[in-house]
């Protein structure tokens, strides 16, 4: 009989396990596997052990040899690769057609050739690939304050953003992208209201080529961004990773986007909302011809008219000029044929060529491209009293704009503590500036 000397319990277990001890469970050591993961204490990255990737693995090509698979083995199946995900934050935009096809309990799934249930699945074989090989930093995980910030928006006309940089001097930036005529026609209107298309899936398209846009202009290795947009459902989406949309075009713009997140290492993206009287430069940008009415320019404004007026009607703080950013080629090719209603191979969201290597469901660990960051010799960081504008134009400062996405916002937050593990440097990086999401 035990008896526990504080709470006068008896009978109950040792809680001290000697079998752990003498596996060597109880011994220092700052590498261990706990709770299915790998964990690094010095490098502060978690990955997933390769032996379990591969039975994930085998598990799922199993289940991909049927045509037809009963409701709960699918749904125990999905559970593990949930689990496995969880230290990849981006990993639920791999979910969307599987929660679609779980919805309603149907009996048996169907796991067609080209449905988008298999697809998912072989998507997520590549990723318990890449998860085993490659370890997810820590800042790729926890949530921070963005260290740029950027304001967009979409509509059939096209899509538009204004990018800035909240830590050094980038200079600020704007981007403007027409969508086809082929595209435009497919938006849901009061003259179409059949369309194909919704402006939730046009304001999704304008993140993912947003997020194109900053990995070219940045380093962004653990670099957290952030985005203010006009479009709730938009904003609700990204920040699940997972749509509930009927048409698989959203589902599909968040395939693509977690995987450039993984591949690039950025930081968590947040995403806030920003009411769309005040969405102003952004909205501007998306739409050439309330450009054209607000510059007064009797024609299509050219790249060079474009800039130069939106540097007189939007002026920048310390005598700077507006940088007029072009989208990727390869990432522009991929949103407009995902629009179109295509499924495009995993591999074509990493390679600016637009080049698939492998199949799906292949190990493509070794052939991920990333494009590669423009980067600059900075000359000034930028503090929370630097001059910066809001979505409307008008002046204010980093500090305002952080406040955009301060975690006050957030249903809850971790109590204060003295020293917080962002204010510790690493061996693969110096630590950055605390911030207030990371240290008192």
């Amino acid at each position: 009989m035990v008896l526990t000397p504080v709470t006068h319990h008896t009978d109950g277990k040792e809680p001290i396990s000697a079998k752990k001890l003498v596996a060597g469970d109880g011994n220092f050591d700052s590498k261990k596997e706990m709770i299915g993961f790998v964990f690094d204490g010095v490098k502060r990255t978690v990955n997933l052990p390769p032996a379990k990737a591969a039975a994930y693995i085998k598990e799922t090509h199993t289940l991909l040899r049927r045509k037809t698979v009963p409701l709960r083995k699918l749904q125990t199946l999905v559970g593990k690769l949930r689990h496995a995900s969880i230290i990849l934050p981006a990993a639920r935009g791999f979910f969307s057609p599987l929660n679609d096809t779980m919805r309603g309990n149907p009996k048996l799934v169907g796991l067609g050739a080209d449905s988008e249930v298999r697809g998912a699945l072989e998507d997520l074989i590549s990723l318990m690939h890449l998860l085993s090989s490659r370890p997810t930093h820590v800042r790729e995980l926890v949530p921070d304050v963005p260290h740029h910030a950027s304001y967009h928006d979409a509509a059939a006309e096209g899509a538009g953003e204004v990018w800035f940089s909240l830590c050094d001097d980038t200079p600020p930036v704007v981007w403007r992208e027409a969508f086809p005529d082929d595209i435009a026609r497919e938006v849901v209107s009061v003259e179409k209201p059949n369309g194909r298309l919704t402006n939730s899936d046009l304001e999704l398209a304008a993140e993912v080529l947003a997020v194109g846009v900053a990995l070219e202009r940045m380093n962004s290795k653990h670099t957290p961004l952030g985005t203010l947009c006009d479009n709730t459902p938009t904003v609700s989406w990204v920040d699940s990773m997972a749509s509930k949309s009927k048409s698989p075009t959203a589902g599909r713009l968040l395939r693509g986007l977690a995987f450039m997140l993984y591949c690039a290492q950025l930081g968590r993206l947040t995403m806030v909302h920003v009411p769309g009287v005040e969405n102003v430069m952004a909205d501007i940008a998306s739409r050439p011809s309330k450009a054209q009415q607000l510059f007064r320019s009797p024609s299509a404004l050219s790249d060079i008219h474009f800039r130069s007026s939106f540097d007189t009607s939007f002026p920048l703080p310390d005598n700077q000029q507006w940088t007029l950013a072009l989208v990727p080629n390869w990432l522009r090719y991929n949103v407009f044929e995902t629009l179109r209603g295509k499924r495009l191979a995993l591999q074509r969201w990493t390679d600016p060529r637009g080049i698939a290597t492998g199949k799906r469901g292949k190990h493509i660990a070794g052939s991920i491209r990333i494009p590669q960051a423009k980067f600059r010799r900075l000359t000034s960081l930028r503090t929370d009293s630097s001059p910066l504008l809001l979505p409307c134009g008008k002046a204010s400062t980093v500090k305002d704009i952080k406040s955009r996405f301060s975690r006050s916002n957030s249903r809850s937050e971790p109590s204060p503590k003295s020293m917080f593990w962002t204010d510790i440097p690493t061996h693969d990086a110096p630590h950055p500036p605390s911030s207030p999401w990371t240290s008192p």
